[in-house]
């Protein structure tokens, strides 16, 4: 089953964030994501996007044209990522969200595969061991990764989740936004 659309909610009483998505066959399914899970997780799609900073389509397109002295400097690496980040948080639009009443299929996921290419990454949430079912897959091309990052970042801050896993461009580039817009974003 292939997700089509997402709306990522942190939920007060449960401590989890849950993910409604609007799937490819027309269900809408809940997931929950736990703080351990995230934890684990965050540093992976990091670690990715370290590798593949920016895209012809991001705000980095005059900045991409690296030498390799320049490509090994740490400040020059985290302001690539500190401008492609702010132009994928520019261009990300409000749209109505999911509505997780309407799920026929909840789950609280204990794993999640990560394949990943030079486009994006695609999370493969496995249903729980006690259930028999199909994976959920999660396509994040790069700009839709960053959006949904942020929307995380947000979150893990409501939520009082510790924001030491987070990377500094990306902090910088969601408070500046903070500061400029007050639009829910999900």
């Amino acid at each position: 089953m292939l997700l089509q659309r997402l709306t990522t909610e942190y939920i007060p009483v449960e401590d989890r964030i849950r993910l409604s998505g609007e799937a490819d066959s027309g269900e809408t399914v809940r997931l929950w994501l736990t703080q351990r899970l995230l934890l684990r997780l965050l540093p992976l799609l990091f670690r990715w996007l370290d590798k593949h900073p920016g895209t012809a389509g991001e705000a980095t397109s005059g900045l991409n044209d690296t030498t390799e002295s320049s490509s090994n400097d740490p400040a020059r690496k985290e302001a690539l990522q500190h401008f492609a980040q702010q132009g994928a948080q520019d261009s990300l639009e409000s749209s109505p969200p999911v509505r997780a009443e309407q799920a026929t299929l909840e789950w609280l996921i204990h794993e999640v595969d990560i394949a990943s290419g030079n486009n994006g990454v695609r999370l493969v949430f496995r249903p729980p061991e006690e259930t028999s079912g199909e994976t959920i897959t999660l396509v994040l091309e790069t700009r839709a990764l960053r959006q949904w990052l942020v929307i995380l970042y947000r979150h893990f801050s409501t939520a009082g989740w510790p924001l030491n896993v987070w990377p500094r461009w990306l902090q910088a580039a969601a408070q500046e936004q903070s500061k400029q817009s007050g639009a829910v974003l999900h």
